[in-house]
């Protein structure tokens, strides 16, 4: 009797947590508070670095003294990328704190304070598709004038703010520094990676819906595409899964975001094991 009532709480408290972490939409009125961003931030950073922790193969491990400097470094800047967005958008600016990218510069900066080189280099597989793509953009925006591929067009959205522009420069520098830390890109990295963004997706899905009102408009967020393909994207079989069931859009989502990691990933090994021999 006891144990069925035990189990019965247990169950309780999880559906209940669940309904509370749960967007309903736009207009759920926990969006406009700051208790349900900053419950749903704390489960998926920690979640993902103790899922990441538990995959390590890495015992005892201690860090260098650039490990250490890179890890401080991220998180100085993470603090001001936070910061710099909270001042415009206010709590909305912990659902961004979601993407991908800001969640390897936690992740990475946390492990490389801990000395585990397989979880920073882990955040650093996780957004390899989305930072050499990037690197692409910003290349073609140098010789075009045109970001041409659109994964780095919202800098020049009317929204954008310099602020925006001056904090989104890790994605050019992220993965260089975590590779200079590192030393090296451990192929156990990127099936961690493959686990930590099917995490942050699921959760950013969960949490955080396609916009939000915001003063006197809407706010597109659709954080980590989990909605719909990135808008600026024109790619059309990147799209036909856009704001539709969870499972289709999970599926395609994590096939092409994995699948260039991987590709990525293959890339950013090859240039540690050439540079440190490993």
């Amino acid at each position: 009797m006891l144990l069925q009532l035990i189990s019965h709480l247990k169950n309780m408290a999880v559906w209940s947590a669940w309904n509370y972490l749960s967007s309903t939409g736009k207009f759920d009125p926990k969006h406009q508070s700051y208790a349900h961003p900053i419950v749903s931030y704390l489960i998926t950073i920690t979640s993902c670095f103790f899922l990441l922790w538990k995959l390590s193969d890495e015992k005892d491990t201690k860090p260098t003294s650039t490990q250490l400097k890179l890890g401080i470094f991220l998180f100085i800047y993470a603090f001001i990328v936070f910061i710099s967005r909270w001042r415009q958008d206010k709590q909305i600016a912990i659902y961004d704190m979601f993407w991908q990218c800001n969640v390897s510069l936690i992740i990475t900066a946390l492990s490389s304070i801990l000395g585990r080189i397989d979880i920073m280099c882990a955040g650093a597989a996780a957004v390899a598709l989305d930072q050499t793509l990037y690197w692409l953009d910003a290349i073609s925006f140098l010789l075009t004038g045109k970001f041409k591929l659109g994964v780095a067009r919202y800098l020049t959205w009317k929204e954008t703010t310099w602020t925006k522009v001056l904090t989104a420069t890790h994605h050019l520098w992220f993965i260089p520094l975590t590779l200079l830390a590192a030393e090296e890109m451990p192929w156990r990295s990127f099936p961690m990676s493959v686990w930590m963004v099917i995490l942050v997706t699921n959760m950013s899905r969960l949490c955080i819906p396609f916009e939000i009102p915001f003063k006197t408009q809407m706010k597109y967020m659709n954080v980590n595409c989990v909605h719909e393909c990135w808008k600026d994207i024109k790619f059309p079989l990147f799209h036909i899964f856009d704001h539709k069931g969870w499972l289709g859009a999970f599926v395609l989502l994590n096939f092409n975001w994995n699948g260039g990691n991987f590709v990525g990933f293959l890339i950013y090994k090859f240039i540690a094991d050439f540079a440190y021999g490993s």
